[in-house]
């Protein structure tokens, strides 16, 4: 999110709360990072509680996910039983497998049913590679994403790395509405080392090892917060992936971000102890 969408997100909450009326939190097909779908409707259930507007504020969350908690890898462990439960308890209303196809400004109407109240829409768009990468021939496929090997090179053009989100990194299985596979921060460090050291190895002359992608997410949920541990992101997993829920988790995430920050004022990483 640009630091204008930002200031359009605050000064549309701030509109909420002087003026409480029906929300709709949720993401387009092709969206990817799923996730803060859950953070924002959990955040905003709390905000509204703690300025006694709840009652005046019904909450809809509509994902394409063919399931709560797939985020683009096909769930993990008991996140999805977590996040029904949650949702539940809070009096958020859900709908899965939901194409959105038009916003207005009292409603949001999706492909398969009638239009959803909303007088502040908060939705995450599909993801596309962007627009110097898409026009550059042979760098790109057609969604603007570049094709990667397992250690980072392009797959036809000699010399060329990518990371991150510009990567295609195909959808674990079909869903009946398209999800892309998740592109975080923490994978992206990940993939940013498997390419360096293939980088370093090539130009030594041999050949590097490579790995899988791991996840480590703390979700906010206002009040608490859970903790997700996923080994490797594409099933089938070497490890039970860890869930877990509490206000210990909620603390965690906020000591972890001003280290981060801090740590990258100063151009370096988070040290691995911090599980990072």
């Amino acid at each position: 999110m640009s630091a204008k969408e930002t200031q359009e997100l605050a000064q549309a909450i701030r509109g909420l709360l002087a003026d409480p009326g029906p929300v709709v939190v949720g993401a387009a097909p092709g969206a990817s990072c799923i996730g803060p779908v859950y953070e924002l409707a959990f955040e905003l259930d709390h905000l509204l509680r703690q300025r006694r507007l709840r009652h005046q504020v019904p909450i809809t969350v509509l994902t394409p996910e063919p399931f709560l908690g797939h985020m683009g890898m096909g769930g993990a462990g008991t996140i999805r039983q977590l996040l029904e439960g949650a949702l539940e308890e809070r009096d958020i209303a859900y709908r899965t497998s939901v194409v959105i196809t038009r916003i207005t400004e009292e409603t949001v109407e999706v492909a398969d049913g009638g239009p959803t109240a909303s007088v502040c829409s908060i939705v995450i768009p599909p993801l596309a590679g962007v627009e110097a990468v898409a026009t550059s021939p042979g760098l790109s496929n057609p969604k603007g994403f570049v094709p990667v090997d397992d250690h980072y090179r392009h797959q036809a053009a000699d010399g060329v790395y990518a990371v991150g989100v510009a990567v295609a990194l195909p959808p674990v299985g079909e869903t009946p509405v398209p999800v892309n596979f998740p592109k975080t921060g923490h994978m992206t460090e990940q993939m940013a080392r498997i390419a360096a050291v293939d980088l370093a190895a090539r130009l030594e002359g041999r050949e590097a090892p490579t790995a899988e992608l791991s996840a480590r997410c703390i979700l906010d949920m206002g009040d608490r917060a859970a903790y997700l541990a996923v080994e490797p992101v594409r099933p089938p997993r070497n490890r039970i992936p860890a869930v877990s829920e509490g206000r210990r988790w909620l603390l965690a995430k906020m000591a972890f971000e001003r280290a981060y920050v801090g740590f990258a004022r100063r151009g370096q990483l988070v040290p691995t102890a911090f599980g990072w």
